[in-house]
């Protein structure tokens, strides 16, 4: 009855670590020198990881009873929970002589590990997948918004510089949040009709030809209703009788 306790913990465990795991591989991937002030947290977590996955498989295999089906079934687990780390640190000592190569080998073992347990055990799990998805969805669309607002602000750059205003690409600098510039150049910026917005840069010109061009449309769709209008009091007065 114990074990069977443990075990029901363990399952209802392991969904939290894979959400908490996905945070940390996101973290490592992205914010590299912010995430090295809490890296004894993270193997500390790492460690805990393999062991709580350990237990899962334990109690696996003693369902199983057959070696041959377990390896079968559950390899990619046992790959996923080796700790690989272990053997690299033995030829450290190797790898110093070849410059950067145990720089490179250690976090991409690291993410092999990492990548193997999300990948079978999250696939195992469909309520983990229908959390993770979405999450993966957030992270990618953010950082194809932040692809096209770099692609837009290289752009707008090129186009103020073909204007001829006399303002170089040094003197403006894009950030996560905003456009950063000083007032001297925000104010010459702006007597040329462009206006810096935390979206990118206004172009007064483009947004007048946008607003003239979706009028002459409204334009457009009043002459049609109209002449449907027309038509219809027309065919209204051809059959309408007298009384």
């Amino acid at each position: 009855m114990q074990l069977k306790k443990i075990e029901v913990v363990v399952d209802k465990i392991i969904p939290l670590l894979l959400v908490i795991l996905l945070f940390v591989i996101i973290a490592e991937l992205l914010f590299k020198e912010e995430i090295n002030n809490y890296i004894v947290y993270i193997d500390i977590f790492d460690m805990f990881l393999i062991i709580i996955f350990s237990v899962d498989l334990m109690f696996k295999y003693s369902r199983t009873r057959k070696m041959k089906f377990f390896f079968k079934r559950y390899w990619l687990e046992i790959i996923a929970i080796f700790p690989f780390f272990l053997i690299f640190r033995l030829y450290e000592g190797f790898a110093l002589f070849f410059g950067n190569l145990w720089e490179f080998v250690l976090p991409s073992q690291k993410i092999i590990h990492e990548g193997l347990v999300v990948e079978k055990i999250v696939a195992e799990d469909s309520r983990m997948v229908k959390i993770i998805r979405p999450l993966m969805r957030i992270f990618k669309f953010g950082e194809l918004k932040e692809k096209k607002k770099r692609k837009d602000f290289f752009r707008d750059l090129k186009k103020i510089e073909d204007e001829g205003i006399g303002i170089t690409n040094s003197s403006i600098k894009l950030t996560k949040k905003r456009i950063i510039t000083t007032k001297a150049i925000t104010k010459k910026l702006e007597k040329n009709g462009i206006i810096i917005t935390k979206k990118g840069f206004m172009f007064l010109k483009d947004f007048e030809n946008k607003i003239e061009k979706k009028s002459m449309r409204l334009n457009n769709i009043k002459k049609i209703l109209t002449r449907i209008k027309l038509k219809k009091f027309m065919n209204a007065l051809m059959f309408y009788e007298k009384p």
